[in-house]
């Protein structure tokens, strides 16, 4: 199950981490201070994951001169995350440009809280601290498989649903993974279909207990494919909830179109530092089951 989480995490991480990192020509020909750039810091925490990993930029003040949408990466941070009477200091990976360590060095327990703490020889300083969901997360029913003839080829779409678990304040992220394995067996690389309906990030208030719904984007399985459509299903906390829903409401190449803050629980520094429990769940069609 590593490659499909590999997959996920760059789908989590990378779309949040690009409008952070940098704010590029939004607004010409204005005076303005020159503000001082801050750390910009992508982490979740995943029971389930093979790995721990965290992604750490400096970010570029927007009236600075000379600006570039190339990352700031910042590699010679101490990053370190502890839990009660344990902690562990995450070492920067040269190949991945990420801090990361293989989770059975530092098993990430639902239920626990976790506190995060960087500083650089340049002298900046980030914290933040999430807890981990304790609920395990829901599983998706699915409710139809449509099939459409066109060209030749068959046009798939799944609808499916899950039940909010009992009681308020549940936090929810919804990811979907596509691969096909062709006649001759090669199979091809996991992407992202997409949604028709229904919410990547929600959360049960003034919802408690009720279904939640989603069709997922057509795709197209040629003659000879066999496709396999995942679906990842988590529970998340709040932090995880609000910063992802404050980015997915940009619209347009301007982050700064529509007045909505971006969400962060970082002291010192941008980005969030999260936790999430989640699920694979493979669809099939409901009439074979």
């Amino acid at each position: 199950m590593k490659a499909p989480y590999n997959f996920l995490f760059r789908f989590i991480y990378l779309l949040p981490i690009f409008l952070l990192a940098s704010c590029e020509e939004l607004i010409s020909d204005v005076d303005a201070p020159v503000s001082s750039p801050k750390l910009v810091v992508n982490a979740v925490l995943i029971p389930e994951a093979p790995e721990i990993e965290l992604y750490l930029y400096l970010s570029t003040p927007l009236y600075t001169p000379h600006q570039s949408s190339d990352l700031n990466i910042v590699s010679d941070g101490t990053v370190i995350i502890s839990s009660e009477n344990q902690q562990i200091t995450l070492p920067f990976d040269e190949a991945s440009q990420r801090y990361r360590i293989e989770a059975g060095l530092f098993p990430v327990v639902a239920g626990k809280e976790y506190a995060l703490l960087i500083t650089t020889p340049a002298g900046y300083r980030a914290e933040a601290s999430c807890t981990v969901p304790a609920d395990t997360p829901p599983a998706p029913e699915v409710t139809a498989r449509q099939v459409t003839e066109e060209y030749g080829s068959q046009l798939i779409s799944y609808s499916f649903r899950f039940r909010d678990i009992s009681g308020e304040g549940h936090y929810y992220a919804t990811a979907l993974l596509n691969s096909f394995v062709d006649e001759d067996g090669n199979i091809y690389p996991a992407y992202d279909p997409g949604l028709d309906r229904g919410e990547r990030y929600s959360s049960d208030a003034h919802r408690d207990g009720e279904y939640f719904n989603f069709k997922t984007s057509s795709f197209y399985e040629g003659a000879g494919q066999k496709t396999e459509f995942m679906v990842w299903i988590a529970v998340t906390d709040r932090n995880y909830y609000l910063y992802h829903r404050s980015v997915s409401s940009f619209e347009g190449e301007d982050p700064f179109s529509e007045p909505v803050p971006v969400y962060s629980n970082i002291k010192g520094g941008l980005g969030y530092f999260g936790a999430a429990r989640g699920q694979f769940h493979i669809l099939e069609d409901p009439e074979q089951n």
